[in-house]
């Protein structure tokens, strides 16, 4: 395993046990589709922030920052999530009046959070969902992610506001947060460190642009 990812200039410690591995390189990031045996070892060693985030540095955020340019800049013809299911998961967790449409979509990841970054910040696994999605939601959701640590968030929110403007991506903002919500209940990202609370404090500041 090491040896065929050595091939690929990619480090072969960053994720063991994998059943198949596709890479490509695009603009200086690591693009790695991963098949994984259920039940078997983690998909990954990703930042799953076990510690504080001060352990992310800013030359890492800078990297998440690029990463996620050059994926809505990638383009991507298929939709992972229906704009019905949106509006739906939206009004189920923040109200009807809030499920408004999204006119600006991007191409996304679909699945952004810490466990999908490896390394310094320069791969990304787990493109199975890449698709198109409503504008920002790649960097609301990595936001989310990030809410328990308000150090590490104000970081990450400075880095990525400016993804983050306009009546689309407030919508992905809700979309992101409806979705971590539903699977959290589902006892999904248990792993994480997301906690309700946090992912509703965090909307708030998204939503009001920052304002802590």
């Amino acid at each position: 395993m090491s040896n065929r990812m050595a091939g690929r200039g990619i480090p072969g410690d960053i994720a063991p046990e994998l059943l198949e591995l596709q890479a490509f390189e695009r603009e200086g990031v690591y693009w790695l589709a991963t098949l994984t045996p259920y039940g078997g070892e983690p998909m990954s060693q990703g930042l799953f922030l076990d510690g504080p985030g001060d352990g992310v540095g800013d030359e890492v955020i800078s990297r998440i920052r690029h990463t996620l340019e050059v994926i809505r800049q990638t383009p991507s013809m298929s939709v992972f999530y229906a704009p019905q299911k949106i509006s739906r998961w939206i009004s189920d967790e923040f109200g009807a009046d809030r499920a408004t449409a999204a006119s600006e979509w991007t191409s996304a990841h679909c699945d952004f959070h810490w466990g999908n970054i490896l390394s310094d910040g320069r791969q990304v696994i787990d493109w199975d969902m890449f698709s198109l999605a409503p504008r920002g939601f790649d960097a609301a959701s990595i936001l989310l992610f990030s809410a328990a640590d308000r150090h590490l968030f104000a970081r990450l929110y400075a880095a990525l506001a400016h993804l983050l403007d306009g009546d689309s991506a407030r919508m992905a903002t809700l979309f992101a947060a409806a979705r971590i919500l539903r699977l959290m209940r589902l006892d999904a990202f248990s792993d994480m460190r997301v906690h309700e609370v946090d992912v509703r404090w965090a909307v708030d500041v998204i939503m009001r642009g920052g304002d802590h």
